[in-house]
């Protein structure tokens, strides 16, 4: 049985007009079944009724070899291959204060190197930076990193960078938050939450 999640168009009611989000189920023999999310749902297989009920999950995951793990499907998932040439690929998910960037570079990079290059875009821009370790808790291991703290003006950013090897690739693992009053966004907090449960390493180490 294969599961398709369509697209969410919205639900609201007025008067008796409303539009439903649905899951469509299709089965090995092609036949296809359409079930609702707000009632529940009657089918018919091999001539015995099924009662079923159908939840869209709040949660989406990022699927990868090196890397798996929930987010909240209110984060935007983006790729970047524009230097693919350079041996770099990017993915993103990106919220209203948070995101996750995760980037791919086909060499091996010293950890010192990487933040010492994002160090230096931010003075940059006239930046002030304070570094400082950190770790990630997860349910196998924990991740040591990075975390850099941006100040521009009125701004402040924390970048938590973690840097994974495998035996030619370099991977770099950001979580990027907005603070405000000296504090996580709520968004961190709910993803940091989901990650420290859920973020799987595939295949890749620390130095």
């Amino acid at each position: 049985m294969k599961l398709l999640l369509l697209p969410l168009i919205g639900f609201s009611l007025f008067a008796n007009v409303f539009v439903e989000q649905t899951v469509q189920v299709t089965f090995d023999d092609n036949k296809h079944y359409y079930l609702s999310t707000i009632k529940e749902n009657k089918i018919n297989i091999d001539g015995k009724e099924h009662k079923v009920k159908a939840k869209i999950s709040p949660y989406a995951i990022f699927h990868s070899d090196f890397l798996e793990f929930k987010f909240p499907t209110e984060l935007n998932f983006a790729y970047d291959n524009t230097q693919e040439k350079d041996g770099i690929r990017i993915w993103s998910l990106n919220g209203d204060n948070l995101s996750i960037v995760i980037n791919e570079y086909n060499t091996i990079y010293p950890e010192s190197f990487l933040i010492k290059s994002i160090v230096e875009n931010y003075k940059k821009l006239q930046a002030q930076i304070t570094l400082k370790d950190i770790t990630l808790p997860l349910s196998k291991t924990t991740l040591k990193g990075k975390r850099v703290i941006v100040k521009m003006g009125t701004y402040t950013i924390y970048q938590d960078v973690f840097v994974l090897y495998t035996k030619n690739k370099t991977y770099t693992f950001t979580i990027q938050d907005m603070i405000e009053e000296n504090k996580h966004s709520i968004e961190y907090l709910k993803v940091l939450e989901l990650l420290e449960k859920t973020l799987v390493i595939k295949g890749l180490k620390q130095n």
